[in-house]
């Protein structure tokens, strides 16, 4: 996204499971529970942008 939003301008949207001041460090994790929500609202999100 840091690449593509300021080349293509178009507007983006982060969100997924886990704590964002843990990302891409060791001591990265994700509990299964919000894995599990993050994969039922990126589904519902997929649906409605479907229609």
């Amino acid at each position: 996204m840091n690449i593509v939003v300021p080349a293509w301008s178009c507007p983006a949207v982060a969100c997924g499971p886990g704590e964002s001041s843990l990302d891409h460090t060791p001591r990265e994790y994700m509990l299964l529970p919000e894995f599990a929500r993050a994969r039922r609202v990126l589904a519902h999100v997929l649906r409605k942008m479907a229609i």
